[in-house]
């Protein structure tokens, strides 16, 4: 009876470790977002026109943009990189209207 007992008690603690792995585990399996969709429910400038094909999406000004040229901006120094000030140079936008 004892080891009935004892062997029922440890198929119920697997059970139940069981149960809270699956929830834990679900509860943590991010969420995937189809990228046309995120794009789709973005708030857009007006000024932008977008044009859904099966593949790609073709983004398209329309217009001026509604604020001020930056006077200066960041050129990365070698490849494509994430300015900062290791690897970029500020310099002066030539077609701004301050020069």
């Amino acid at each position: 009876m004892k080891k009935l007992v004892i062997a029922l008690t440890g198929i119920a603690v697997i059970a139940l470790n069981s149960v809270v792995f699956y929830a834990a585990s679900a509860a943590n399996t991010p969420k995937s977002v189809a990228t046309s969709s995120a794009i789709k429910a973005a708030k857009w400038n007006p000024t932008v026109k977008l044009t859904y094909s099966k593949s790609s999406v073709l983004m398209q000004p329309t217009g001026i943009p509604n604020h001020a040229r930056d006077a200066y901006y960041a050129v990365p120094n070698a490849g494509v990189v994430v300015p900062d000030a290791t690897t970029a140079n500020i310099i002066k936008d030539n077609q701004s209207p301050d020069l």
